[in-house]
């Protein structure tokens, strides 16, 4: 199914454009839309804000008080309905039970790292962020340099853990 050109409708229309990101309309779209606009279509487009639910706020209660068990290994954080416990070693979290259900296991960690888009790999942009260390071998995209200083395998050390 064809539709027709814009350019030939008969009598104005009204236009809604939707793309992924706010600027999309003005970069791929903009003078198609000018000339829509100056042919007396109407033209429109809206950014909407996310996400679309608002915010639950809670008010602090009183609640029963909070038992601290401590040993040599473990922290464990006792309340009505859930127990914390984390390793004083690593720092991390180790179990979250609420409500004698375990939730977490081990963890969370920090992880920065994405996967690299295709602008990324793209050798043609490594001269914007030229950083210095590269690979050699793996050529000479942003990517590489993310690989080369090592973002892609940070870790978590712990300085200090206390109560």
């Amino acid at each position: 199914m064809t539709s027709p050109k814009a350019d030939n409708w008969e009598s104005p229309q009204k236009v809604l454009v939707i793309l992924a990101h706010p600027d999309d309309a003005e970069f791929f779209c903009g003078a198609t839309l000018a000339r829509w606009a100056k042919a007396g279509h109407e033209v429109a487009w809206e950014q909407f804000e996310y996400p679309f639910q608002k915010e639950k706020h809670f008010e602090a209660s009183q609640g029963s008080a909070l038992e601290v068990q401590e040993d040599e290994m473990f922290i464990k954080i006792r309340g009505e309905g859930f127990t914390y416990s984390f390793d004083k070693k690593t720092g991390l979290m180790f179990s979250m039970i609420i409500q004698g259900k375990e939730l977490i296991r081990k963890g969370p960690l920090l992880n920065v790292w994405r996967a690299p888009l295709a602008n990324d790999l793209d050798s043609w942009n490594f001269w914007h962020t030229e950083m210095g260390y590269v690979t050699e071998g793996m050529g000479r995209e942003t990517a590489n340099g993310w690989r080369s200083t090592g973002l892609d395998r940070l870790s978590q050390d712990v300085d200090l853990f206390s109560t």
